[in-house]
């Protein structure tokens, strides 16, 4: 089964990468440099970009609460354009751009305000520092320690680049594809419904099957609170959470193979997230839904691997009890070859003494044959002898 996963596997990558990267054409290059761009902007929105005196250095998803929306947006476009369905993943291009670009402005109108307001306190600040070194005619010089200023950091303008350079390509691709009618080949990447593999998957397990897909949302709802903001999974380790949506993914598609090696390693890494989000450091942040269903799958995929690892070591032993049983069976067999191995030798013993016993009786008989002539000679010369001594008597 193991090889058959291995092999199926095999050949799901390479059909993948061969529709990926079949076509040399330019129209296909573009294809390729669009996808790529869909990608870098998801990365780059995983970085910090702006410092919060208070809060200290946050990403796009802990200070922007739509944010999230838009990375699942992000994702299905990404599910399109591997669909190589063009209508669609355009349409999404286009709708995610104009989003970032949204997201962005109230970030950057976001920070400008708190610049103000940390300007207004510091001015006060001062006044009041002033006020009280007056009252006390400069004998006593009182100092309120400012808090500091928002800003926003680089990672803002790379994310700026990279939507207008995703904008670009998009255009090219737009004015090849429809205006110049370049021929592009829209077999898609990988064969089959999402939604269909997915309600497969749930009919063959439905406790593995349901505890990954809650695994997979978990990380888009509020997770925990980061620097005293409840912000989800990605606002706080967003490389950590695409892994366990990742995990989530490879469970499923070992439940569909029926590789049950793969689907125990996934579980176990899965399981090794925990360490970094155990209960004890998530409490004292403070945790939200998404945490809690975080939990939920966690301790339901752990009971299902213990199930599976102690299910395998009973299943272990048989082979042993059947080598017990054949020896048992191979020690009778030679304790039977024994005992008519012995039965015969007894045989034999007895076939040589019935042979011997009729040559002892004509022994016996010539020897009794013998004496008796030996016998009859005595008698007869005791009866002369008696004769003679008669005779002898009379005369």
């Amino acid at each position: 089964m193991n090889i058959k996963g291995e092999i199926i596997r095999g050949d799901n990558m390479e059909n993948f990468i061969r529709n990926l990267i079949k076509e040399k054409t330019l129209i296909n290059k573009v294809f390729l440099a669009l996808l790529c761009s869909q990608l870098a902007i998801i990365i780059a929105s995983f970085f910090k970009i702006a410092v919060l005196p208070s809060f200290g250095k946050l990403n796009l998803y802990a200070m922007a609460s739509m944010a999230t929306l838009f990375l699942i947006s992000s994702i299905i476009e990404i599910v399109f354009t591997l669909k190589k369905n063009e209508k669609v993943f355009i349409t999404l291009r286009v709708i995610n751009l104009l989003w970032l670009f949204s997201l962005i402005g109230h970030l950057v109108k976001q920070i400008e305000n708190l610049q103000k307001t940390e300007a207004l306190l510091d001015f006060g600040t001062g006044v009041v520092e002033n006020l009280y070194s007056w009252l006390s005619f400069g004998i006593v010089n009182f100092s309120i320690p400012r808090s500091g200023y928002s800003y926003l950091l680089g990672t803002v303008n790379i994310i700026r680049i990279l939507a207008d350079i995703s904008l670009v390509i998009l255009l090219i691709f737009v004015y090849l594809r429809f205006f110049k009618k370049d021929e592009f080949d829209t077999t898609p990447c990988f064969e089959g419904s999402l939604i269909a593999k997915l309600q497969t998957a749930y009919k063959a397990d439905k406790v593995v099957t349901g505890a990954s897909v809650a695994l997979i949302i978990s990380p888009f709802l509020r997770f925990m609170s980061y620097a005293r903001i409840a912000v989800p999974a990605f606002g706080t380790r967003p490389f950590v959470a695409s892994a366990i949506i990742a995990l989530g993914v490879f469970v499923i598609r070992g439940v569909l193979v029926k590789d049950e090696q793969r689907l125990e390693k996934s579980i176990l890494i899965a399981l090794i997230s925990f360490i970094i989000w155990n209960p004890i450091f998530a409490f004292r942040q403070g945790v939200g839904i998404g945490y809690l269903l975080y939990l939920v799958a966690i301790i339901t995929l752990g009971v299902v691997y213990i199930k599976r690892r102690t299910a395998k070591k009973v299943v272990e032993p048989q082979p042993v009890q059947q080598e017990e049983t054949t020896k048992s069976e191979e020690s009778i067999k030679e304790a039977e070859t024994v005992t008519v191995e012995e039965q015969s030798v007894k045989d034999e013993h007895s076939v040589e003494k019935e042979d011997l016993q009729p040559e002892e009786t004509i022994q016996e008989e010539n020897t009794v044959v013998a004496e008796e002539p030996v016998k009859n000679e005595e008698a007869v010369n005791k009866e002369t002898s008696k004769l003679e001594k008669e005779d002898s008597e009379k005369k």
